[in-house]
């Protein structure tokens, strides 16, 4: 149902935006992703993972206070593990590459100053696992892409190709056209195919970065 909203509102949005007042902008930056889990002890595996974002950006105004916001952004997401053991360490970096499809409102606090909720859908472009090592682990270096292709059809295969959530943060209008902004993402679908024993798998993100609108 909120997938079908999200879909909607774009929609209407699009629609109308040779009728309305409508800007169109760039923006990228920072990602900070992690995946959460409701079954015990598996959080305290996943770690966050850095990443970046790139995307367009169409702002339709109702007012001089208020807009409707919807953006079409690449996301490098995901989770990493790390796992250390004597003098041997294995870093996992799990790189979820997706479209994400936010839909927000957005109210203008002052001229420079706004703020925006909304919701989000996210769909799968690809996936990727890489490994990284230190010390001697008694694997070579073929085995260790075999053991990331046999992670990444793991992905493939018992991840779900969307989600959606929630969003909300700032903007600050730093020039006339340029702005920064920081926002927080919170997954609320299962990502897991077939989960066992009600297992779910939700994933959130802090994206930080600058735009331009035209």
């Amino acid at each position: 149902m909120i997938r079908k909203i999200l879909l909607l509102s774009a929609g209407i949005i699009f629609s109308g935006m040779y009728s309305q007042q409508t800007r169109f902008g760039l923006k990228a930056g920072y990602t900070y992703s992690n995946f959460n889990s409701n079954v015990e002890g598996a959080n305290q595996n996943f770690e966050p993972k850095s990443g970046y974002y790139a995307g367009l950006i169409a702002e339709k105004r109702w007012s001089e206070k208020l807009a409707t916001q919807v953006e079409a952004i690449y996301a490098n997401l995901g989770s990493q593990t790390i796992s250390e053991n004597a003098s041997v360490t294995v870093k996992q970096k799990n790189h979820l590459h997706r479209l994400v499809v936010p839909v927000s409102l957005k109210y203008d606090v002052t001229y420079e100053l706004g703020v925006l909720a909304g919701g989000y859908l996210s769909s799968k472009i690809s996936n990727n696992v890489k490994f990284k090592t230190s010390g001697d682990i008694g694997v070579t270096d073929e085995e260790l892409k075999e053991l990331e292709k046999e992670t990444k059809k793991y992905l493939d295969d018992n991840l779900k190709s969307s989600e959606f959530g929630v969003q909300f943060g700032i903007d600050y209008r730093a020039f006339k056209s340029v702005y920064i902004e920081a926002r927080y993402s919170l997954g609320l679908s299962n990502m897991i195919k077939n989960p066992a024993n009600d297992e779910k798998l939700t994933m959130s993100f802090l994206q930080a970065g600058i735009g331009y609108k035209f």
